[in-house]
């Protein structure tokens, strides 16, 4: 008989912060609960599935950005990773929407869509798709001192092979 197993960990930060930390800690449990449900549904199978979550803390001036990335595997040829960013300025959570206009996403899609067609081996199609001028394509962002960073899940703009992408945006292309 086949037992699936399964491995789990996580880190995340605290801050110090109730609001923040109950926030993130929330996600983090929904998170996990989701993949304690995926492995019920699962085939029991000589595999381990696991679910591993790690961070990064990124700072610029007044905004302070946790990125989560969680890597989950359930069987397949690879583990498949995705990201959340939670970006603090002077501690209340912004959204891209928060911080760009429409017309302002439109130039930062036209941008990221030109910088990635760059890149030698790069697939027009999943970028065309991927940094279409829609505020959930660019959800995952963070600022540095040379502009807004924009972070893309693997599938998202180029194949698993190429890892998460980050696009940084020059402050000389924003209206800020």
């Amino acid at each position: 008989m086949n037992l699936q197993s399964f491995y789990v960990k996580y880190e995340y930060p605290m801050t110090g912060d109730i609001q923040i930390d109950n926030e993130i800690k929330m996600n983090i449990d929904n998170r996990l609960n989701n993949f304690y449900s995926e492995i019920e549904l699962g085939t029991p199978n000589e595999q381990e599935y696991s679910l591993e979550i790690t961070y990064d803390k990124k700072e610029y001036k007044e905004y302070v950005t946790y990125i989560l990335y969680t890597t989950v595997y359930l069987g397949g040829a690879h583990p498949n990773t995705t990201i959340e960013t939670f970006t603090y300025k002077n501690g209340k959570r912004i959204e891209i929407m928060d911080v760009i206009s429409k017309e302002e996403l439109s130039k930062i899609s036209n941008y990221v869509k030109k910088e990635l067609l760059s890149h030698p081996g790069s697939v027009s199609d999943m970028i065309e798709e991927g940094t279409v001028s829609d505020y959930p394509n660019y959800r995952n962002f963070y600022y540095n001192d040379r502009g807004l960073v924009f972070i893309f899940e693997q599938y998202q703009v180029a194949p698993y092979s190429s890892g998460i992408i980050e696009v940084i945006v020059p402050y000389s292309i924003l209206n800020f």
